[in-house]
């Protein structure tokens, strides 16, 4: 594999909720996919550069692709330099569970903490 491409997963449990993180760096972009690891489902993926967000595929059903744009935005200034940053947000149980996704959210950002420090 080329050393430009990077790929770690995580499973996390929060209560009886496993839940799936994956990160992709490559080159100066890197993407995020959190989901159900048992079902892995690509359904939904958003964008940020600079101080712009973009929904690049959204399924309204699943979660809401403004907070999957807040996450990019938020992944962008702080770990990429205001580089390209995707998230792809599809675990289903953190649509109805306010706690459950900010949970997610705070551990989604102490593991690319941890991968950003290694580098």
């Amino acid at each position: 594999m080329d050393e430009s491409v990077q790929i770690i997963d995580k499973i996390i449990e929060i209560n009886v909720h496993k839940v799936k993180l994956q990160f992709i760096r490559i080159y100066q972009t890197f993407m995020v996919w959190i989901g159900d690891p048992s079902d892995p489902k690509f359904e939904s993926l958003a964008m940020a550069v600079c101080d712009n967000s973009t929904s690049i595929i959204a399924n309204r059903q699943q979660l809401d692709s403004i907070s999957d744009q807040e996450m990019a935005k938020k992944l962008s200034h702080r770990f990429n330099n205001n580089r390209p940053v995707y998230v792809a947000y599809n675990y289903l149980p953190a649509l109805a569970d306010t706690d459950l996704k900010l949970q997610i959210d705070q551990q989604l950002i102490e593991f690319i903490r941890s991968i950003h420090h290694k580098s």
